[in-house]
């Protein structure tokens, strides 16, 4: 193992250690995000492409409001409200959220979000579980 060891140029310790685990840190500045409305912040959850879903931190300015995107039926939204209040109208119906509220709904379905504070920020996670096209 000595040999082996001085051959890779590590200590021998390295040889001997458990494997490491994969680890991969991103920076902010890594992570894609995207002005979408009138003062909405959206900013991926996780920095790598998931198939099935869209994971979003959003952010937004004092009254800020944006529309969803239609999805195919089958797709879920879960939306939490992390700070301020935001309200969602889902197919015309109004939902107040504040801190710690959790609000799903179909995703086919036309959709807004919106700031009513027009003084504090808002934020939220969103959550959407999309359907597959032609299931």
């Amino acid at each position: 193992l000595l040999k082996v060891a001085g051959a890779l140029g590590v200590p021998i310790e390295e040889l001997l250690a458990s494997p490491r685990a994969k680890v991969r840190k991103w920076s902010e500045s890594d992570v894609s995000s995207q002005s979408r409305g009138n003062g909405v912040t959206l900013r991926g959850l996780i920095p790598e492409p998931m198939p099935e879903g869209i994971l979003s931190v959003m952010d937004f300015a004092p009254g800020g409001a944006m529309r969803g995107t239609p999805h195919l039926p089958g797709t879920r939204e879960y939306f939490t409200c992390l700070e301020g209040q935001v309200t969602i109208f889902v197919a015309g119906e109004r939902n107040d959220l504040v801190r710690g509220d959790v609000l799903a709904f179909p995703g086919n379905v036309p959709h807004s979000y919106q700031n009513p504070d027009a003084t504090r920020g808002a934020r939220g996670v969103s959550v959407v579980i999309l359907a597959k096209a032609g299931v």
